[in-house]
């Protein structure tokens, strides 16, 4: 039985979509693996995009507040982007 890890990703700049694009293709990588990833919240700070990698890369939800992918009890895991 596959387990769902959900993921969260902070800051959808060019770092954030390059995870993204990674974590969909963890299945086909790693296609004997027992996870599955579900890729759950994205946030950024500009709304558009958030929006815009809701839509593209497949995210249920877009916020702008990153304290709500942290509190959402559906993220496993949560990759913070940009600046330290």
């Amino acid at each position: 039985m596959k387990k769902t890890i959900g993921i969260g990703v902070i800051g959808m700049g060019w770092m954030g979509q390059v995870h993204s694009r990674s974590y969909r293709q963890l299945t086909d990588r790693f296609w004997d693996s027992d996870a599955r990833p579900r890729l759950v919240v994205c946030a950024d700070e500009v709304e558009t995009r958030a929006l815009e990698a809701k839509e593209r890369f497949g995210f249920e939800r877009a916020v702008t507040d990153w304290r709500q992918i942290v509190e959402d009890p559906a993220v496993d895991v949560v990759r913070r982007s940009g600046h330290a």
